[in-house]
């Protein structure tokens, strides 16, 4: 195993920030790759800490995504304000050609199931 370090679920609660009985859940879960003693005791390969930490990080973002949100109804506002950007983007094409018409068309329906999906303000 090429003198790699092993490290304890200590170890790894510290490293983390996590609660140790958190740290062993997710080797249950398979989340963190581990080797087995006993029952109780396991040790994690530092590469399988490396691993696990790259598994979750966040992508950066792309241009242009900015402003989309992650999820719908994540934030209605957000939505709001997509579906409003999205309406101005529709009528600033009014005098365009038949693709760019298609575009509109396609941007209104947009717009319009946007507001359909934000919950009633009453």
């Amino acid at each position: 195993m090429d003198d790699e370090k092993f490290l304890t679920v200590h170890q790894i609660a510290e490293l983390l920030k996590l609660n140790q009985e958190t740290v062993r859940n997710m080797i249950d879960r398979g989340e963190i790759r581990a080797v087995r003693i006993d029952q109780r005791r396991v040790r994690i390969q530092r590469s399988a800490l490396e691993e696990f930490i790259a598994a979750g990080e966040t992508p950066p973002a792309q241009p242009g995504n900015e402003g989309v949100p992650a999820e719908p109804g994540a934030n209605p506002d957000d939505w709001a304000r997509l579906g409003a950007e999205l309406a101005d983007s529709s009528a600033a094409l009014n005098s365009e050609d038949r693709a760019t018409s298609r575009r509109r068309s396609v941007l209104t329906e947009v717009a319009k199931s946007l507001a359909n999906a934000l919950p009633d303000e009453t």
